[in-house]
């Protein structure tokens, strides 16, 4: 096993880390991205035209574009169910967003917990659990997860909110959880 994965860091070293950027077009912006399409020359001069990358508009300094909040209310995990247009059925997600303009990633965390479920946390009750690059060969930017256990409702939100993604928080117990996060076509 550590020869493969000494392989695979060789690889990576050798060849994907040795692409020299020629040319970047901006193709268009919303909100929350900017997109655009690279022309790249790899190590051994093969020529790469539109690549794909994706940069959050708003980033913290460390990279981080956006949060995820494992909310945990008296030994349970709280979920919220949705639409997700794109699978076209029903999905568990856990609160979270993007991090907004001179906002660090607690005070995103904070903000998009109560936005999307009604609960408030102090910003020293939510522990960083860590980081993520979710697909990093397409979007320059981190997800930053936290833990909290110390919530206090303050608020319904309606499932038909403006916010995607937001609606009633449902706690359920781990076991519950753990099988949801096995069948891993439910949760986004």
């Amino acid at each position: 096993m550590i020869n493969c994965i000494q392989f695979f860091i060789n690889y990576i070293k050798k060849n994907i880390l040795k692409m020299k950027l020629i040319k970047r077009r901006f193709k268009f912006k919303n909100q929350v991205y900017k997109v655009f399409l690279d022309e790249i020359r790899e190590k051994n001069n093969n020529l790469i035209k539109d690549y794909l990358l994706i940069d959050c508009i708003n980033k913290t300094k460390n990279n981080e574009g956006g949060v995820i909040i494992l909310p945990i209310h008296k030994n349970k995990v709280g979920l919220m169910k949705y639409h997700n247009y794109i699978h076209k059925k029903k999905m568990y997600v856990l609160p979270g967003g993007f991090i907004n303009k001179n906002e660090n990633s607690k005070k995103a965390a904070q903000r998009e917990l109560l936005e999307e479920t009604g609960y408030k946390v102090n910003i020293s009750d939510l522990v960083n659990i860590g980081k993520l690059a979710p697909v990093p060969a397409l979007i320059n930017a981190n997800i930053v997860f936290f833990f909290t256990k110390k919530l206090k409702k303050l608020k319904e939100i309606k499932n038909d909110q403006h916010e995607h993604g937001s609606g009633k928080i449902t706690f359920i117990n781990i076991s519950k959880f753990k099988q949801i996060l096995k069948n891993s076509s439910n949760i986004d």
